[in-house]
């Protein structure tokens, strides 16, 4: 199963670039940067070296392993919180098992913990890569958005 999906090539040349210069990665080895030698993230010192073997693998790899631990990346099951249409209600939007499942609303004064309550108020969607694209520029600009990872499971009807 992807990570994650992108609409076009440049987009997920964009996401990799940011991601790259975030986490101190390497272009070259992330297929950013064709030749020989050191990369250009090298030259101007956010790369560490890994290209050149200046690096040891397991430390480079432990920053590509925080790529990965990325809220969306992380919980394959999880509810996305924000804002609602007004101050009395939250926005919900549900991710199950990697995929968008869909979005609700629900009132401020219930729980947001992922509860039947979370899961009930939820009206189906379909998923699309424009769709995961959306969720996941959302995610990266919003800082304040909550995350609340969940358990699959089957509400009672």
């Amino acid at each position: 199963m992807p990570l994650t999906s992108f609409s076009t090539f440049a987009g997920a040349r964009e996401y990799l670039e940011r991601k790259t210069e975030e986490f101190g990665l390497c272009q070259k080895l992330a297929g950013l940067y064709q030749g020989n030698g050191a990369c250009f993230q090298y030259q101007v010192g956010i790369c560490q070296g890994a290209c050149i073997s200046a690096e040891p693998v397991e430390q480079y790899n432990a920053r590509a392993d925080q790529l990965k631990r990325d809220p969306f990346f992380h919980h394959r099951h999880l509810f996305i919180i924000d804002r609602g249409r007004h101050n009395e209600e939250y926005a919900v939007v549900k991710i199950e098992n990697g995929v968008y499942r869909g979005y609700g609303f629900i009132d401020v004064s219930i729980p947001c913990d992922p509860t039947d309550s979370l899961h009930e108020c939820i009206c189906p969607y379909p998923d699309n890569r424009d769709v995961q694209q959306i969720i996941h520029v959302f995610m990266n600009k919003n800082k304040n958005i909550r995350v609340i990872p969940f358990k699959p499971h089957t509400i009672a009807g």
